[in-house]
């Protein structure tokens, strides 16, 4: 009946997976959890130990194949008619947590749990930018039709093989963005329960500002390559660049963003990151990125 469904990548799934197995191991459904390491270079031995659990299939795939394609492989793989998609870094929060979505077949094909965060009290000052940006942007998605989060997620199989994620993004960033685009495409409502899992795996702020500059090169091969322009305008970051466009106001935008990066950076690494400069910071740079690919 039910195939939970985590893709892995460098990090320590064991509490993870021993959670939910206990969990599905007190329901009376049929069930298995497929955990699949999508190139690994740490963890492999640790993780390893999750074979020996009851309806768990464990495989390293022995090289990266990307968040998209790992993904549609897991739900090929897949037995049951109803999944479970989240990411390797959660933590299940709620003994209820698969039953939960359980309880709500029949009400929706797409259900979306959310992701909660432990206090900033528990944090070191160099995770608190990734902190900020999940509880004031991520923990708040509820009711955001333009939005849609991958990390923790309920779709009836035949829903996904309509959709999929979209192969020919490999590197990291907007896989879901445009999941929930092709959603939005056919119809499909997507139901936000209050049924989260504890996003664990918080980036220091060097290594989330990284991967948010990476996000946005995937997010410029996306608009370049894979989008409508009435698509376009469902991602809130490319309708103000078209804006901003007509408006000839790009190039500002990107002088001012270079001149301000070293005020905005300093910001961004302090105990209390603003989140409106992080939005600034993030659309000078995507300026940025357009103006210099448009050069070559």
């Amino acid at each position: 009946m039910l195939s939970v469904l985590i893709p892995i990548y460098n990090y320590d799934c064991r509490r993870l997976i021993n959670s939910l197995s206990a969990q599905a191991e007190n329901l009376d459904v049929e069930y298995e959890i497929l955990a699949f390491d999508d190139g690994s270079s740490l963890f492999l031995e640790e993780n390893r130990e999750v074979k020996n659990l009851p309806h768990v299939v464990y495989r390293e795939l022995g090289k990266n194949i990307g968040r998209s394609a790992i993904r549609n492989l897991l739900a090929d793989e897949a037995h049951y008619p109803y999944l479970v998609f989240m990411d390797c870094d959660m933590q299940v929060v709620s003994d209820s947590y698969l039953k939960n979505y359980l309880d709500q077949i029949g009400n929706a094909q797409v259900m979306c749990g959310g992701h909660i965060y432990c206090r900033k009290e528990d944090l070191s000052r160099d995770r608190f930018l990734h902190w900020a940006y999940g509880m004031k942007r991520e923990s708040k998605i509820k009711g955001n039709k333009r939005a849609f989060l991958s990390g923790n997620f309920f779709i009836e199989k035949n829903i996904f093989e309509k959709v999929r994620f979209d192969g020919k993004i490999w590197n990291y960033g907007h896989e879901d963005t445009l999941f929930g685009i092709e959603l939005m495409k056919n119809n499909i409502a997507v139901l936000y329960v209050d049924n989260p899992l504890l996003h664990q795996g918080l980036n220091t702020n060097k290594e989330f500002l990284e991967k948010t500059k990476n996000s946005l090169k995937n997010l410029f091969l996306i608009y370049m390559n894979l989008l409508s322009e009435k698509d376009a305008q469902n991602i809130r970051l490319i309708a103000t660049y078209e804006k901003l466009k007509k408006m000839r106001m790009t190039g500002v935008i990107r002088v001012l963003g270079s001149a301000l990066k070293p005020i905005i950076e300093r910001n961004l690494n302090s105990r209390y990151p603003s989140m409106f400069l992080f939005d600034f910071y993030k659309l000078a740079y995507f300026c940025s990125v357009l103006h210099s690919e448009r050069k070559v």
